[in-house]
């Protein structure tokens, strides 16, 4: 008799949700978001992005999975600006 092995097949992670506002300032934002479903797998590695603000179109890593973060706070906001 030959030896058997069990194989699991990967499962693909939804994405974070959207983040969402916990608390706010004119210069200050604090955000969360949940860890996306993962089959009840180990997530290798996601990342969370944002605009600065900067009118450039590129965007900041706020936090990724290495992290180990679901929170993120940001400072130094300048109102009237979108971020």
């Amino acid at each position: 008799m030959s030896p058997s092995s069990t194989i699991k097949a990967a499962t693909i992670p939804d994405p974070p949700a959207t983040p969402t506002m916990v608390s706010q300032s004119t210069s200050t934002i604090v955000i969360e978001w949940t860890d996306p479903y993962n089959g009840f797998d180990t997530i290798i590695d996601y990342k969370v992005y944002w605009d600065a603000g900067r009118g450039d179109n590129v965007f900041d890593l706020l936090a990724d999975s290495t992290f180990n973060t679901l929170t993120y706070s940001k400072s130094d906001l300048t109102p009237g600006v979108y971020y």
